[in-house]
């Protein structure tokens, strides 16, 4: 719950800090200025205090995902910010708002970030669309999980506001225009012999090591990277979020009663 709801009188004088934008290509065929990959989006700065960016040339599904901060008056820390809305066009087809939110969706907040390049970078990038298996309560006002459609030379004007508990806010103008180009770059996917229906559990066996990812573990639908070698199974990687607990077993069958005793399960990191 966001402690300001109940009277408490912070000074905060401070707009929230835009750190920087990003833009995603969401489909099959859609691109953002002749690409398929994440790109970031340079903002320029006005005397206002807010901020406009250059055109983009997008076709297709697409989004847009934010690094932003808010700060007050009397100390240095960075926070969340309260209330992001964004519209295009003039009309609002996202918002979400800092009230409050069930301890049990706390996990799904993994779904609110771009958790990738959290893990690859960390730091945190809020994504201005939804997943289809998101339950956060935080959302308002959402069209089309918040997905944009553009389409071929049409012009849009995406706009987000950024606000804080008092009412500083930050504004970004963003132009589109509908640009559709011969082969668009398909997006890098992994593609592997193991298929996770996020919506079905999984199981997999091999080498006497077994599998099992209870449904709804995954969000999205995913080609999961998994290898055996021996007594070790190499299991995909850790910049795909994982929602609830997967269960690894293993056929220690042919091992002495006596050696059962000494044995354990190891985990091993990136250094071994």
């Amino acid at each position: 719950m966001n402690p300001k709801l109940f009277g408490i009188n912070i000074k905060d004088t401070q707009p929230p800090t835009i750190n920087s934008l990003y833009a995603y290509a969401l489909g099959e065929d859609s691109h953002v200025n002749g690409s398929a990959e994440r790109q970031r989006v340079r903002l320029i700065p006005l005397p206002d205090g807010s901020f406009k960016t250059e055109q983009i040339n997008a076709c297709g599904n697409i989004g847009f995902g934010i690094s932003t901060v808010d700060k007050q008056d009397g100390a240095a820390n960075n926070n969340g910010v309260y209330k992001i809305v964004s519209n295009l066009n003039g009309d609002t087809v996202y918002e979400i708002k800092m009230d409050r939110f069930s301890f049990d969706e706390s996990r799904h907040l993994n779904q609110l970030i771009d958790y990738q390049y959290y893990i690859s970078n960390s730091s945190r990038i809020t994504r201005l669309f939804m997943g289809r298996n998101n339950p956060l309560s935080i959302y308002n006002n959402v069209v089309n999980n918040g997905i944009l459609n553009i389409q071929d030379e049409l012009n849009y004007v995406y706009t987000i506001k950024v606000s804080d508990f008092e009412g500083n806010e930050r504004l970004i103008r963003i132009p589109i225009q509908g640009k559709n180009i011969e082969n668009p770059p398909a997006q890098k996917v992994l593609k592997t012999e193991y298929f996770v229906d996020a919506n079905q559990a999984f199981t997999v066996e091999e080498n006497g090591i077994d599998v099992y990812i209870p449904k709804n573990s995954l969000y999205e639908d995913t080609f999961l990277d998994i290898k055996f070698k021996g007594d070790t199974i190499y299991l995909h990687n850790d910049e795909t979020p994982v929602h609830s607990n997967i269960t690894l077993g293993f056929d220690v069958s042919k091992y002495r009663p006596e050696d059962l005793e000494k044995m354990f399960i190891a985990r091993l990191g990136y250094r071994n």
